[in-house]
């Protein structure tokens, strides 16, 4: 037996729980569902799976309904959506913007340079802790996979994904024409 905490955690829609179930049942494995205490080997297990599973697939919908309508507010607000924080830029809660840090926009731009130079990740995080350079925590600490997270970021071209457009940002950083 098989044990899952909810019928909205084992499948996204109502065909594929009751495939899978079928399926398993058709190996003799059991699914309990915890939540609406369901076992699919019992006489009435597939009815109540059926109906429930079919409820929590229209709760899932109505969330991802309201979450992309939330989304859609906040792009015709013109809110910044999912800024976490880029080196070399500043986020101002109080008007939801962002402003070029000069100071970290200048190592932003030794970086893509040591990059175009053919220096590694590894080289270029080590010589950024050897300059006693400071991430955003304000630790002087850098991995390899935060340099090649930045090298790769279109943000720092100037490109924001906002659900199918591209929106160009004049507050970008600079970078050698070869990025563009």
């Amino acid at each position: 037996m098989e044990i899952t905490k909810s019928i909205s955690r084992f499948a996204r829609n109502t065909v594929d729980t009751l495939n899978y179930v079928r399926m398993l049942r058709d190996r003799n494995i059991a699914i309990f569902f915890e939540k609406e205490n369901i076992n699919t080997l019992d006489m009435n297990g597939e009815l109540l799976l059926t109906i429930m599973s079919s409820l929590a697939q229209q709760e899932v919908e109505s969330l991802s309904q309201n979450v992309k309508m939330g989304l859609q507010m906040k792009m015709k607000r013109g809110e910044l959506i999912g800024f976490n924080g880029c080196y070399g830029y500043d986020y101002h809660t109080e008007d939801k913007s962002i402003t070029v840090n000069e100071e970290e926009a200048e190592i932003v731009r030794m970086i893509y340079d040591m990059y175009l130079e053919g220096y590694g990740t590894t080289t270029i995080a080590k010589r950024l802790m050897e300059l006693g350079i400071k991430n955003k925590k304000g630790e002087v600490s850098w991995h390899t996979h935060g340099v090649m997270g930045m090298i790769k970021n279109e943000k720092y071209k100037g490109d924001i994904l906002l659900g199918k457009t591209f929106t160009t940002d004049p507050s970008i950083i600079s970078i050698s024409p070869l990025w563009q």
